[in-house]
């Protein structure tokens, strides 16, 4: 079973280097740095508008959105779905059918990250 506390610490972690207050990188926002496409595609996953733009700054909210986001798109994940989830997470939907390399080196990145999280070992903050 994915622990997707782990999972929102690796992003975290990817993201923003675990600021709660990192800058915007363009329409990426808050410690996960989403997009607003993402909010509107979790609120249309839901099928109502659950999540606002702003919830994105929040790192509680940025959890829940991108939580929701995972038990939609990736219902009974498990830690073999690490890479598939990191992938899709940073290259999106159609760019994890042909991802780029630094998004390869991304979703690599995420397992490393989660399976030194999950053993309790030291990772970088």
């Amino acid at each position: 079973m994915l622990s997707l506390s782990i999972f929102l610490s690796v992003l975290w972690q990817l993201e923003s280097s675990c600021r709660l207050h990192p800058p915007s990188n363009g329409d990426c926002v808050g410690p996960l740095q989403i997009k607003r496409v993402f909010v509107d595609e979790v609120n249309r996953l839901i099928g109502r508008r659950v999540y606002e733009y702003e919830d994105r700054k929040s790192l509680w909210k940025s959890k829940r959105i991108v939580g929701s986001w995972i038990g939609q798109r990736f219902p009974g994940a498990t830690e073999v779905d690490v890479y598939k989830i990191a992938l899709e997470y940073t290259a999106g939907p159609t760019g994890a059918r042909n991802p780029r390399a630094e998004e390869r080196e991304y979703a690599n990145r995420a397992v490393v990250l989660y399976q030194a999280i999950k053993r309790g070992g030291e990772w970088k903050r």
